[in-house]
């Protein structure tokens, strides 16, 4: 019996915690850009100056260190040194504290987008900037 009461909480726990909503971990004048465009790491790569200036929203895998705050299309690319697959993350310090909370994880990520911006010693293929949202992303 106290097996299965065991297995019956964890389950409702479970599901529980499937329907339970992302909130961001900060969003700047407490509200999320509503001008924000919705685009790939890709796209953003690929045709810079189509969102050059433009309020972005993007999924990826985040990283911040020592002179190494990016985001990429995915880890491995952080593993195997790939920064050009990346771009360089830009944020007030305040902000820079909430991502450090984020960081190894997969996030999505709200701010301007500069191509002209490579980032530390010109090793990304962008920047975004004046972040004003970001959090967790989870995959179903």
């Amino acid at each position: 019996m106290k097996a299965f009461l065991a297995i019956l909480l964890i389950s409702v726990t479970a599901f529980a915690a499937e329907d339970t909503p992302l909130k961001p971990v900060r969003s700047m004048a407490g509200a999320v850009r509503h001008d924000a465009i919705g685009v790939s790491l890709i796209r953003l790569i690929a045709s810079p100056k189509e969102y050059d200036g433009k309020a972005v929203r993007v999924l990826g895998y985040l990283n911040i260190a020592f002179e190494h705050n990016a985001i990429y299309l995915h880890r491995e690319d952080l593993e195997h040194g790939l920064s050009r697959n990346g771009l360089w993350i830009a944020a007030t310090r305040e902000m820079m504290l909430e991502l450090r909370k984020l960081s190894g994880q997969y996030v999505l990520i709200e701010g301007v987008f500069e191509p002209q911006n490579t980032g530390h010693g010109n090793l990304f293929s962008g920047a975004i900037v004046e972040i004003n949202r970001a959090q967790a992303w989870r995959s179903r």
